[in-house]
């Protein structure tokens, strides 16, 4: 069991997991045998101790579900626990006292109005299986107590009984009943203005976190660089770890370093500026160098990226990316509908080159400084977001939002990444640094040369399909 809660070890763990990760909300099952009427029919009557020590090891488990409980309900967040609705486990002092928190309540439902099945001597049948239910969320409440059909006039269903080892398997929520959670948590963020009506999908921070247990693992392989040999004069691609041509990689670097001097992606500074701010040393960089070509037509590039390692949630370090049905829609619109003004739709794609380094550092980030710009006693600090820092990506969108919003766009409000010009008749979906538009030809044309005087002609690349 991976989450054996007899282990105060798992106990400390799963805690852990809690407090790091906050879930928006927590299920809890825990272990309801000793609780059950099933356990009292139990032909096995005669090993007492047995069960007292099961039933004990049931009151620990729920003890601590109930901890974890509360500490969603202190944090603003939600939980859900799931007992059978007649087992004595509601009569306990801990959940008894969660019962009288303000906002938390109990409701019954009967599994078999969400299709819960099991097979007895008869055939196939619905499972009725009477669950309790405590949450502090009132629309998740609502959608888990819905009611056997049977209770009213119409046409009539049979239960199989849970007997005869078929409990076990009644176990496993049958998928109506998880929808109905799932739609329950979505009024629910709705309620809280996490999410809008008719939103595609809400954006929210998933990203993997790097606990203790990986972090000297990644921090390892992320050191190995095929850039660095022994030499010095040696160079593998980051890709394929073919042998490079070392001239070429010098021009490439170059190239690198003269398109951050450009952009001013950083300036000099004393290290001890560095530390006197962030408390710490300036964040390490590594060159990424890859041959786009092949060996005969050789075409290489080389990155100077920053090693910013993900090391706890920062959820205000994070960028939205939009729905997949975000473009969907507008290859939909474009083939269905003209625009304003009579003429057909072309959709256009437009892609920012060194994107990032066309926005506004917000954070106070310092980088080592590269072997071609190193300078005794100083370091980089950032003017322009690097590719590798965690924020680039924000940054970048902080960027673009001000653009297309200073051009007379109107930004979407279910997603930050969709924008639309009333004038124009334009729309666009932003992923990353490509942009896709929506419009006729005399308005891409407009929006080309406007984006030419933001971000440089030379920035742009495009490509219009009818």
């Amino acid at each position: 069991m991976p989450w054996d809660f007899d282990n105060p070890d798992k106990c400390a763990k799963a805690k852990r997991k809690v407090q790091l990760e906050k879930p928006k909300l927590l299920i809890g099952s825990p272990m309801c045998t000793a609780f059950s009427q099933l356990q009292a029919l139990s032909k096995d009557k005669g090993n007492i101790e047995r069960k007292k020590l099961l039933l004990v090891r049931a009151i620990k488990h729920i003890r601590f579900c109930v901890s974890l409980y509360w500490e969603q309900i202190k944090n603003g967040r939600y939980s859900l626990h799931e007992h059978p609705a007649s087992a004595n486990s509601w009569k306990l002092p801990e959940i008894i006292q969660l019962l009288t928190y303000p906002g938390v309540v109990k409701v019954v439902g009967h599994l078999c109005a969400y299709g819960m099945k099991s097979t007895d001597d008869q055939g196939e049948g619905l499972v009725k299986k009477p669950t309790g239910w405590m949450t502090n969320s009132p629309y998740i409440a609502e959608q888990v107590s819905a009611l056997c059909s049977n209770r009213w006039k119409g046409q009539m269903h049979r239960h199989v009984r849970l007997i005869s080892g078929r409990a076990k398997a009644a176990k496993v929520y049958p998928p109506k009943l998880c929808k109905a959670i799932l739609i329950g948590l979505r009024y629910q963020f709705i309620a809280d203005g996490l999410m809008a009506p008719g939103e595609i999908g809400t954006v929210c921070c998933e990203e993997p976190i790097i606990t203790d247990e990986v972090k000297e693992e990644v921090w390892g392989q992320i050191q190995r660089s095929y850039y660095d040999s022994a030499d010095g004069n040696t160079y593998y691609d980051d890709i394929t770890g073919e042998l490079l041509d070392s001239d070429l990689v010098n021009e490439a670097t170059q190239e690198e370093m003269d398109t951050y001097k450009s952009h001013g992606v950083y300036r000099r500074v004393p290290i001890a500026e560095c530390f006197e701010k962030t408390g710490k040393k300036p964040t390490k960089v590594r060159w990424v160098i890859v041959n786009k070509g092949d060996s005969e037509n050789p075409e290489y590039r080389a990155r100077l990226v920053a090693k910013e390692i993900k090391m706890d949630q920062r959820l205000d370090l994070f960028a939205a990316t939009p729905p997949l049905e975000a473009k969907q829609f507008l290859f939909s619109l474009a083939v269905s509908l003209r625009a304003k003004t009579g003429k057909p739709y072309k959709v256009l794609f437009i892609d920012i080159k060194r994107a990032y380094f066309h926005a506004k550092c917000i954070r106070d980030v310092y980088v080592d400084l590269p072997e071609q710009d190193q300078q005794e006693g100083m370091c980089g600090k950032l003017e322009k977001a690097m590719y590798g820092t965690r924020d680039a990506a924000q940054n970048w969108e902080r960027e673009y939002e001000s653009a297309f919003i200073n051009l007379g766009f109107q930004q979407g409000k279910s997603s930050p990444c969709l924008f639309y010009h009333p004038d124009k008749d334009l729309r666009v979906v932003v992923h990353g640094d490509d942009f896709t538009f929506l419009g006729d030809d005399s308005n891409l044309k407009w929006i080309t040369e406007e984006l030419k005087k933001v971000y440089g002609q030379s920035a742009l690349r495009s490509r219009a399909v009818r």
